[in-house]
């Protein structure tokens, strides 16, 4: 699956174009269904197709795709709780709490997790 991200600056047009050449800074992971919620991405945990990732006031941000990644742009010295929203059959779910630095990077491997309820399975 490809993202594409309309009417930006000459130049950036994909994460890979924003994470690289356009010096803005971006948060990415995946996002996951971790079957024995244990925080780590095991064989048997299944990524969430198009993951919504909720901010500190519980609205969707970034952009997602198929494959269970999410990007978020940010400019440097901004904090983030992320959290992915539960969705049915989940209980639970992972928060990230961070501070970027003051030169924009990309932070990669933030990775995010939904708990399956256990009385469904």
């Amino acid at each position: 699956a490809s993202i594409t991200v309309q009417n930006n600056a000459n130049g950036c047009n994909s994460i890979a174009d924003i994470a690289v050449d356009c010096q803005i800074g971006g948060i990415s992971g995946v996002v996951y269904i971790d079957a024995n919620c244990n925080g780590l991405a095991d064989d048997e945990d299944v990524v969430v197709s198009n993951p919504v990732v909720l901010g500190s006031d519980g609205l969707p941000v970034g952009i997602s795709s198929t494959n269970g990644t999410y990007f978020i742009p940010f400019a440097a010295s901004t904090s983030f709780e992320l959290t992915p929203q539960l969705n049915e059959g989940t209980i639970d779910a992972s928060t990230i709490n961070l501070t970027t630095g003051t030169t924009e990077a990309t932070l990669l491997g933030n990775d995010l997790f939904l708990c399956p309820d256990p009385s469904l399975h």
